[in-house]
């Protein structure tokens, strides 16, 4: 793959994957505001000092959990089909490969979760294990406690400055919404998009049914990682890409740990093992 293709592989990725963390954004707001209703109406009652002694029970994991499964539904269904849309607009004649069966995908509504209606049940299953796995039991968990972390800060100085009960809402709002909402909603979807983005994309290259290689993509601005950008070189289907001290799947993979996929806009693209150069038409940049 030539610096152009993957210049113009990734801006089309970006593209699709700014709709995903669009979407993420206001899943992941709307999950916070929900996790920490209970806390301002109890300081809101019975003032600032009730509510930072009870805010580890207070901040639970609810509504952090149905915005993953949400947003990974949503990115799930959505990457897998744009993937397969990329793989069937390569030159066929030229190629001589069978096109890709583009099977219609079902809308994913906000509450949909893993509902009725989803394209393949074993992609289905394989989403759901995401979900409910370690991994980003953790990352659910990391969510929460710097969440409480904040609380018990901004508590804190309520405590300290005295704050009645009657304005505790709005300090809490003040410094926990806003700014500091949107940026962790923010990084929540940017790191989470990218990482189901990969893996639909892994998904749907095993379906293809080819032997295939695979090329790590970077963003080619700035921003990007100095780790990110020294892949320039497609590897086996099943090798792992030398990501700084680590051994990563494709961008977004935890083995990467927070270093490597906090805020990555990196992707991988699947090529054909015996004929990976220009597989990827052109198309006019907007």
């Amino acid at each position: 793959m030539t610096n152009d293709e993957r210049r113009d592989y990734w801006r089309r990725y970006a593209r699709e994957n700014a709709k995903y963390e669009r979407n993420g954004v206001v899943h992941f707001r709307r999950a916070i505001a929900e996790t920490l209703k209970p806390v301002i109406e109890l300081a809101s009652q019975q003032g600032a000092a009730a509510a930072l002694a009870s805010v580890d029970v207070l901040i639970s994991r609810p509504f952090i959990e149905q915005a993953f499964i949400e947003f990974y539904y949503y990115v799930g269904t959505a990457h897998k089909a744009w993937c397969q849309a990329q793989f069937n607009k390569r030159k066929k004649k030229d190629r001589g490969l069978p096109p890709i069966d583009l099977k219609p995908v079902a809308a994913a509504s906000a509450d949909a979760g893993f509902g009725a209606g989803f394209f393949n049940p074993a992609w289905l299953q394989r989403l759901k294990n995401l979900v409910y796995g370690l991994d980003v039991a953790s990352r659910v968990t990391s969510i929460a406690n710097t969440l409480k972390k904040k609380l018990r800060a901004v508590l804190g100085r309520a405590v300290k400055e005295e704050v009645r009960p009657s304005a505790m809402a709005r300090r809490i709002q003040n410094e926990m919404g806003g700014k500091f909402s949107e940026a962790r909603a923010r990084l929540i979807a940017r790191t989470e998009s990218t990482y189901v983005a990969n893996v639909a994309a892994k998904q749907q290259a095993i379906e293809t049914g080819l032997k295939l290689v695979k090329v790590w993509i970077d963003t080619r601005d700035s921003r990007v990682r100095d780790t990110h950008w020294k892949n320039p070189d497609p590897i086996g289907f099943s090798d792992k890409f030398k990501v700084g001290d680590a051994l990563m799947d494709h961008p977004g993979d935890p083995a990467g740990g927070a270093k490597e996929c906090c805020n990555c806009r990196c992707c991988v693209a699947y090529l054909p093992a015996d004929d990976h150069e220009d597989i990827f038409p052109k198309e006019p940049i907007f």
